[in-house]
């Protein structure tokens, strides 16, 4: 048994030091701070060590995309200046002559609007600026996963081509043991060439392995807005894979707390809301009132002056409102089974992904623990068995593939359990270590 764990145990050590770590970078400066800092962060940049907290922050400061949905922001800030100003005083003048009379005023004009409608129409800039906000957000998580998705296939294609180096490297020890007894007479040439050619097969399958990690690299780069960054650092996976879970009702009140989403459909109801407030204060229609001084000359010798005023009011039975306000309950009840129909399928985003974090977490527990430990030991005493001449170069080729295969489903397993608990993250729209759940 402690021979079985120590096997296991020697496997994980292989998988966490197949990428050697060297020490963080600072993280990028925010290019909307300054003109110079925008400048250098249009500029191609360099990072040695790329974890997923590094990605994720990077992606943060430099995408591209949530770059321009975060000006939107000072658009929706723009709108709520807009809806705090009053209406100005007006200089009212006017100057007639007609024949020997006439006639000059001048005065000051000024409208009045109900009370509570400037308000009404502060509150409704506020909520739309607090939509755009959750907009942005939800922008940003959906970058963030994307980048989540990407590190996992990055990372894998990167212990993958370390996978396929080491299958070449134990197919080559396999080639030179066959030879070794073809020169002594104990095997035929056949022996020699079949090992050979899956060697040879091996080598082929290392380009193409490294030609994905390339490829998953200019993916991540895209969204890093990155280039020439090198040396992912993988996490140990006994680490990760041993943790438990916290439960599943304490992620569905997480990410019920935390979806960006959810919040800007909130806040777009909320608006819905205020503006129907702003419709109905809108019935009672704005007074203008009118004050100056006129002067008239009724005879070419004789001024007669005097103080005037004047009031003016729109009839308010020709606009009642009715249509804002009718398509306003429309658009009401609509954002409400939206954000029903959003909070369902937010439940059943967490308990899919949960229920794939469980299994694949659990299926890899299976392959550290007995199967992992079991095919080291075939694939060693297959080797050894064929350098003594008791077994035939099938055999030995055989029983690698199959410890090869073996070790190939526990990486597809580990891989599988990294990209569900990025989706789950990614449902939650937090890190499971940031949510204090004792993860």
């Amino acid at each position: 048994m402690i021979k079985k764990y120590l096997h296991a145990l020697f496997f994980c050590l292989i998988l966490a030091n197949l990428l050697k770590p060297v020490s963080h970078g600072q993280a990028q400066p925010n290019p909307q701070t300054t003109t110079e800092q925008a400048a250098s962060a249009s500029q191609p940049s360099t990072v040695e060590t790329l974890t997923l907290d590094r990605a994720l922050s990077l992606a943060a400061d430099r995408n591209r995309q949530i770059t321009v949905a975060s000006k939107r922001l000072a658009e929706a800030k723009a709108e709520i200046t807009l809806a705090k100003t009053r209406i100005n005083p007006s200089l009212v003048t006017d100057l007639g002559f007609f024949a020997e009379l006439t006639y000059r005023v001048s005065g000051i004009q000024q409208t009045f609007e109900p009370p509570g409608k400037r308000r009404f129409r502060i509150l409704v800039a506020e909520d739309k600026y607090k939509q755009v906000e959750a907009e942005v957000q939800d922008t940003i998580h959906n970058v963030l996963k994307e980048v989540h998705r990407a590190y996992a296939d990055w990372t894998a294609a990167r212990v993958q081509a370390r996978f396929q180096e080491k299958n070449s490297q134990e197919l080559k020890t396999i080639a030179e043991v066959a030879k070794k007894r073809y020169g002594e007479g104990q095997v035929e040439e056949l022996d020699v060439n079949q090992s050979m050619l899956l060697y040879l097969q091996a080598d082929n399958e290392i380009i193409q392995a490294r030609n994905e990690f390339e490829r998953t690299q200019l993916v991540l780069g895209r969204l890093l807005n990155l280039q020439n960054f090198k040396t992912p650092v993988i996490t140990s996976f006994d680490e990760l894979a041993n943790k438990q879970l916290p439960s599943l009702d304490s992620l569905i009140e997480q990410a019920l707390n935390h979806r960006k989403d959810l919040q800007a459909k909130q806040a777009e109801l909320k608006a819905e809301g205020d503006r129907l407030k702003l419709f109905k204060r809108s019935r009672i229609p704005n007074i203008t009132l009118t004050a100056g001084y006129d002067i008239v000359n009724p005879q070419a010798n004789r001024f007669i002056s005097g103080i005037f005023t004047m009031g003016q009011m729109e009839i308010p039975i020709f606009d009642r409102q009715q249509g804002h306000i009718e398509r306003t309950l429309a658009t009401q009840a609509r954002l409400q089974e939206e954000q029903e129909a959003l909070i369902r399928q937010i439940r059943s985003e967490i308990e899919i992904s949960y229920r794939q974090v469980t299994y694949n977490q659990t299926q890899w527990r299976r392959f550290q623990t007995q199967l992992l430990p079991l095919a080291d030991i075939v694939d060693r005493q297959a080797l050894e068995s064929y350098q003594t001449g008791k077994t035939g170069i099938n055999d030995v080729i055989g029983q690698h593939q199959n410890a090869f295969n073996v070790r190939q489903e526990a990486l597809s397993r580990f891989i599988a359990y990294h990209q569900s608990l990025a989706e789950l993250e990614a449902a939650i729209n937090k890190r499971l270590k940031e949510l204090d759940l004792g993860y």
